[in-house]
This record gives C-alpha cells, sequence and structure tokens, in this order.
C-alpha cells in the first residue's frame, strides 16, 4: 500500500532524501566558500553563515527524531525546518550580493520542498513567499523585463506545479492500492 510522507512514521525513504539535500546544500556552501573570493564586508560572514545553517539543521534533526513519529509532529517538523530554512537563505542572498547573489537560485529548491512534501496549498503559499523575497532583492533598473518575467514567473509557478502533480501522483497510487486490495487473487 503506498503512504504518504505525512503519513509514514519515522525516519523513512523521503526524510533520508532531505536529509542527504541539506548535506549537498552544505557542500555547496563550502565549496562557494573556498571557490569564491568574497567581498571584504562578507569575508567572513559566509562561512559563519553556513556554519549555522550546520548547527541549526544538525539541532533539528536531533530534536525532531522524536517529531517523525508522529504523523503530524513530522508535518510540524518539516513546517519548522522549511521556516528556518528560507530565513537562512534570505540571509545568505544579502550576504551575497542581493540580487547578484548565485544563492537566490536556492528559493526555487526552497519552493519545491515543501511543495513536495506537503502538496498544492503550500506549493502555492512557498512560491508567493518567494517571489515576496525575490522582489525585496529585485532591483528593476539593472534587468529587463524578460529577466523578470522568467524569474518571477519560475518563483510563482514553480511550487504549484509541484504540489499538483505530486498530489495527482499520490491520488493515483492510492487508488491503485485501493483496486489491489479489493481484487481477488488468481
Amino acid at each position: 500500500m503506498f503512504v504518504t510522507p505525512s503519513q509514514h512514521v519515522g525516519f523513512g525513504p523521503l526524510d533520508q532524501v532531505y536529509a542527504a539535500l541539506r548535506g549537498g546544500a552544505l557542500l555547496v556552501g563550502v565549496a562557494y566558500i573556498f571557490l569564491v573570493k568574497p567581498e571584504a564586508e562578507t569575508g567572513n560572514d559566509v562561512p559563519i553563515a553556513f556554519a549555522v545553517f550546520a548547527a541549526y539543521g544538525a539541532i533539528l534533526y536531533a530534536a525532531g527524531l522524536s517529531w517523525v513519529k508522529d504523523p503530524q509532529g513530522k508535518g510540524r517538523f518539516y513546517a519548522l525546518l522549511g521556516a528556518c530554512d528560507l530565513a537562512f537563505v534570505v540571509v545568505l542572498i544579502h550576504l551575497t550580493g542581493g540580487e547578484a547573489s548565485p544563492f537566490y537560485r536556492a528559493l526555487y529548491l526552497w519552493v519545491a520542498m515543501p511543495a513536495f512534501y506537503f502538496g498544492f496549498r503550500t506549493g502555492t503559499l512557498a512560491s508567493a513567499a518567494a517571489f515576496i523575497v525575490f522582489m525585496a532583492i529585485y532591483d528593476g533598473d539593472t534587468h529587463n523585463a524578460w529577466d523578470f518575467l522568467v524569474k518571477a514567473g519560475g518563483l510563482l509557478l514553480h511550487g504549484p506545479v509541484i504540489g499538483f502533480l505530486i498530489e495527482r501522483d499520490r491520488g493515483l497510487q492510492r487508488r491503485i492500492a485501493e483496486l489491489e486490495s479489493r481484487a481477488e487473487p488468481l
């Protein structure tokens, strides 16, 4: 039988993927620190930001292991983790040049995570939040309208599309499991 992420109790495969993505984000941060010569005013801030990311991630995962045993607790855990991650992305974008920051693209990954876990409604809300962050850093004087439409449109469509597709897939898998449970053995 198919189990949605919110119904899965314990630290399952989807949780392992999320943890691996967090590890990948940390590796990207370390690579950025070593490969990009930071500006003088942010030189020490980026390594500190990624150290904070690693620390709060480890603390939340350690504390959240008890939450993942309960489906409702698991949802709260990922909502808290998502809020902390958005705050981290905003700080990181600010530290690495605002609109010129290569980390504004992290908003796309951030939107995908809650959309995949929670579905269409939360994916839409995540897209709106990411769009607000993007609008706060976007400098319309330095870019043309097409640049804005591509970036903003991508953020606004990303969450609802992923959320819709994942809800449709989960619904189809539930229906298949239901039909298989009713089928008579051969």
